[in-house]
């Protein structure tokens, strides 16, 4: 007998699929942030006073749980902390039944976020909630900056023994706000002195807005290792290998439940589609081969794009969003090389303290070598391409002389 026939261990044929199950408790939101992809929407119409009924969603979820190994709950759209009767309900079922991990996005400006957060601390399992706050002179929080900071100080306050419970802020950077990046980011770290996350939003940035975001953040990077914190750390050793998405497919990852009970593969990428009801499945039978027919094409160049920090990640919802706010079909050449100047940045100050460390960077068959010389970047590419010396810094230099190849993928 082979081992994959032994008694009471499943072949690989026989394991059910890894997925995240995504859950949006409602829609509507008192927050009135100006460019919320779910607030530009349209066709919700009553929908969007939608709230996820417990009845309707249990017996949908034991049904994703019967199909799929379910990794992990996301709890996203809106302000999720307007619904602590639900939050309780979730809880107790995962107590009970999926014993997962916890990922949400909160403002923490809900006048419920003390309930939310008692509970989730109470529930014991890993939380992880990202905070969402862009800085005192950001687009979004320019008006409200004071609230939105004394919100997440009382966060924290409350949470001093949640060991299970990290909070993380997390930056959006519209076109307007390149010009106070460094700022911004500055008022982050006042708040929590440790890494945060952050990425552009899809949106066309001109050519000035542009070289704001890489100058300021280039900036901000060296002021705030001066200060003690990396956005990146690279790891003790010889090599650093990072496997990264290859497509733009979403059902692969998670399943959404969305609050009419229906199933979506990502419910960021169903509101920034405008509410299409066709990208909804009232059933899970043949879900994977639905979304696999309506994934978008990849351009050939994104297998070598060095987004290495998750600014793009070849996201639907993203691109969908991109699309609906430009009426661009597809990312300019100028946005994806600034979403590439911006993570070599972050790469380059990981790599300084670890001078004969070399990065391998695949994304799906393209494999790319990183080491830093002298202060800048070697990148290796393959088919025996010449290596490129690059500083991304510096706004005139997309390849040095001799190289063949744009790293910033100019040819888009």
């Amino acid at each position: 007998m082979k081992p994959s026939q032994s008694v009471g261990i499943p072949t690989q044929s026989e394991r059910r699929p890894r997925r995240v199950l995504k859950l949006v408790l409602g829609l509507d939101c008192a927050n009135a942030c100006s460019y919320c992809a779910l607030k530009g929407a349209h066709g919700f119409g009553e929908a969007r006073g939608a709230r996820l009924d417990p009845q309707i969603a249990e017996p949908r979820i034991r049904q994703v749980m019967d199909k799929y190994e379910i990794t992990g709950l996301e709890v996203g759209a809106g302000e999720i902390f307007d619904f602590p009767d639900l939050w309780k309900w979730l809880l107790d079922f995962n107590a009970r039944e999926l014993k997962v991990p916890v990922m949400a996005f909160t403002s923490g400006l809900s006048r419920h976020t003390p309930r939310v957060l008692d509970a989730l601390a109470a529930s014991g399992v890993p939380v992880l909630l990202l905070v969402s706050y862009d800085g005192r002179r950001s687009e979004r929080n320019a008006l409200n900056w004071r609230e939105a900071e004394a919100a997440f100080r009382r966060m924290r306050t409350r949470l001093p023994q949640a060991s299970n419970i990290t909070l993380k802020l997390s930056a959006c950077v519209t076109p307007k706000d390149t010009q106070h990046l460094k700022e911004n980011f500055l008022s982050l770290l006042e708040l929590q002195n440790a890494p945060f996350a952050f990425r552009p939003i899809k949106r066309a940035f001109s050519k000035n807005q542009r070289e704001a975001f890489v100058s300021q953040l280039a900036t901000f990077i060296e002021e705030a290792a001066g200060g003690g914190v990396r956005l990146v750390e690279a790891p003790v050793g010889d090599s650093w290998a990072l496997q990264l998405k290859r497509d733009w497919t979403c059902h692969k990852l998670g399943i959404s439940l969305l609050p009419d009970g229906r199933f979506t593969d990502c419910y960021v990428a169903w509101y920034c589609s405008n509410f299409n009801p066709e990208r909804t499945l009232p059933f899970l039978d043949g879900l994977d081969r639905f979304f696999t027919d309506a994934e978008a094409p990849v351009a050939p160049l994104c297998g070598q794009c060095l987004d290495i920090f998750d600014l793009c990640n070849l996201c639907p919802a993203g691109l969908a969003d991109f699309q609906r706010a430009t009426g661009q079909p597809f990312y300019s050449p100028e946005f994806c090389r600034m979403v590439n100047r911006a993570s070599l940045l972050l790469l380059n100050k990981a790599l300084e303290p670890h001078p004969r460390l070399e990065m391998i960077v695949k994304r799906g068959p393209v494999e790319t070598r990183i080491r830093r010389e002298a202060g800048r970047l070697v990148l290796t590419f393959p088919h025996g391409t010449p290596p490129v010396t690059i500083d991304p810094r510096d706004p005139s230099v997309t390849w040095m002389e001799g190289a063949r190849v744009d790293p910033f993928g100019a040819t888009l």
